[in-house]
């Protein structure tokens, strides 16, 4: 077998997938007024998973932003006193 591609079996080859491109076009267009009911009955429940696994995080994240607000400001506390304030220059 020549492994080497000739440019007649490149366009015999793009002319087979554009022709079952064009089959399963075919084929599927019958099934296209099925696609939003898949899509509602596949995509609604991980729409509520994702909807209820956000309210039961509320709880959690509030106390973790409280921690680090309190953290950052406490962090800001203790470097202020070692900041040289700039003093403008009078033209």
């Amino acid at each position: 077998m020549d492994s080497s591609r000739s440019p007649e079996s490149l366009t015999e080859a793009i002319s087979e997938i554009a022709d079952l491109a064009a089959g399963l076009g075919i084929l599927l267009m019958p099934l296209f007024p099925l696609a939003l009911p898949v899509m509602a009955l596949l995509l609604g429940p991980l729409i509520l998973i994702g909807l209820v696994l956000g309210l039961l995080a509320l709880p959690l994240v509030g106390p973790i932003l409280l921690v680090r607000a309190l953290v950052r400001k406490r962090g800001h506390a203790g470097t202020a006193d070692l900041r040289v304030p700039r003093h403008s220059q009078a033209a």
